[in-house]
This record gives structure tokens, C-alpha cells and sequence, in this order.
């Protein structure tokens, strides 16, 4: 895990998205059962530069990526996802330590209740729980599963 850890997160790159990356984001979105992104949405999120990708700057495969919305006052993830073959080697806290680099200082997100992984990540990566909403999401097997709503303000 330590050799592939350094040979992907010293080869990355982080950009702003754009148009022709919808496809491989919706692969990644699919193989890791979030919500889809229309097209629509995914073109708003470029053209407010509120969506980065992670690539492989030697191969180009995209590995990752975040969405959010807000300003640098306030700001929430949408969606911030790593394919599975790459997750645990630090890329989701580059991706998210780039959007605090960019100066957004108040940031919120939602996510299930079941969803152990990405809470036990944004915890380790400095997120807070403040409220949970019962039964906000319907999952694809139309039971219903509380969110917690977490919160991230740099200091």
C-alpha cells in the first residue's frame, strides 16, 4: 500500500474541470453508488470553477474528484469521490486540503448515517458533527437513511 501511496500521490495533478471529463466522472460516481451528476449540473459546476479533478499526470486516468457549491465564506461538498483501487492512499485529503487551500473556510456536507468509510474520513480529516436529519435518504433498496450533517471551518 506504502509503494502505491507514493508512486500515485507524487504523479497527480489537480485542474479545474471540464466538459470532457463527465463521462469518466460518471463512471466513478456509478462504481461508487453516489448521486449522478446531469450533464447540466456538471457544466454549472465548471463554469463557477467549483469542481476539481485529480488526474494521473502521466497516465491521464482521472482518479478522483470534488463538486461543491458556496463561496469563500460558507461552502458545501457535493460530491467528493476517489475510485476504489485509489482510495486510502491520501488522495480525497489532497483534493479537499486544495479547496481549503483556495481560501474556503466554512465548509459543510451531508452524508449517510451508513456510510462508515467517508465518515470515519471526514472526522479524520478535521469535519465535525453538528445535526443529523432522520430519514433523509432513500437508499436504491427504498429503505431510508438518516445524514449527518457535518461542518469543517478552518481556523
Amino acid at each position: 500500500m506504502q509503494e502505491l501511496q507514493k508512486q500515485i500521490k507524487n504523479k497527480t495533478v489537480i485542474r479545474d474541470g471540464i466538459n470532457s471529463d463527465f463521462r469518466e466522472l460518471l463512471k466513478i460516481e456509478k462504481e461508487l453508488n453516489l448521486p449522478i451528476t446531469s450533464f447540466t449540473l456538471f457544466k454549472s459546476f465548471i463554469k463557477e470553477q467549483k469542481i476539481y479533478i485529480l488526474k494521473n499526470y502521466f497516465s491521464k486516468e482521472i482518479l478522483g474528484f470534488i463538486q461543491f457549491r458556496g463561496d469563500l465564506i460558507e461552502s458545501e461538498i457535493i460530491t467528493l469521490g476517489v475510485k476504489k483501487k485509489y482510495q486510502n492512499l491520501g488522495l480525497g485529503k489532497k483534493l479537499f486540503d486544495y479547496v481549503v487551500e483556495k481560501g474556503y473556510r466554512n465548509i459543510f456536507l451531508e452524508v449517510s448515517n451508513l456510510n462508515k468509510g467517508a465518515i470515519k474520513f471526514y472526522y479524520k480529516i478535521g469535519f465535525k458533527k453538528i445535526s443529523s436529519r432522520k430519514n433523509y435518504y432513500v437508499n436504491n433498496k427504498k429503505k431510508k437513511e438518516d445524514a449527518l450533517l457535518m461542518n469543517f471551518i478552518k481556523k
